[in-house]
């Protein structure tokens, strides 16, 4: 930046000679150094340029690999400090679809652990709806934190007052299923056991 100033004003210079003189053959050397320093000039400023662009480049690619060691390693600590974790209990405030309700003092959502339920706006998703309304809406339940899914949900194996667990009694309603792929068969197993047990 300080050789383009230099050629800037050597040029002002050249130009107040050209206007003292009519003899142009003295201020040959002259043009021919201005024309010169104004060369070296935009060459600094443009190696000057390239410098500061890969100085971006480096440190915008070390704030993004950060961000990717952030994600990948801190991430899912971040993500239970500000989660509740363990047991936790709250009564029922609001039934958001067949297998989503809210407790209250718990701010995120709750996920019924391992139990899939039709998409609301299908008649099969409102049935899910009612009947998830039906047994727990307004009562208290005690829950097992397990995880939080990608749309930050605690995910939860939720149970009533009398020790009922509120996720089975969704599958056996027949309004939703078991999510075999998360449960590998915990409740299709649990209900033979008690189909199969001793009076």
């Amino acid at each position: 930046m300080l050789a383009t100033l230099h050629a800037m004003q050597y040029l002002s210079y050249v130009r107040r000679k050209l206007q003292r003189t009519s003899n142009v053959r003295r201020l040959r050397p002259y043009r021919r150094r201005a024309v010169k320093i104004a060369k070296s000039a935009r060459s600094k400023t443009v190696r000057f340029v390239r410098k500061q662009l890969r100085r971006l480049k480096y440190a915008v690619t070390a704030v993004a690999w950060a961000a990717l060691f952030f994600a990948a390693y801190l991430g899912n600590d971040y993500r239970k400090a500000i989660f509740p974790s363990g047991d936790f209990e709250g009564r029922v405030v609001r039934i958001v679809d067949g297998d989503t309700l809210v407790i209250s003092g718990i701010e995120p959502r709750i996920r019924l652990w391992g139990v899939d339920a039709p998409e609301l706006g299908s008649p099969a998703g409102a049935d899910a709806t009612n009947a998830l309304k039906k047994i727990a809406y307004g009562k208290l339940l005690r829950c097992e934190w397990i995880t939080v899914d990608r749309f930050d949900r605690v995910v939860a194996r939720c149970y009533l007052d009398d020790d009922r667990n509120l996720d089975q009694l969704m599958i056996e309603s027949g309004t939703a299923r078991e999510f075999v792929r998360y449960t590998g068969g915990y409740y299709a197993i649990r209900a033979l056991q008690k189909k199969f047990e001793p009076e």
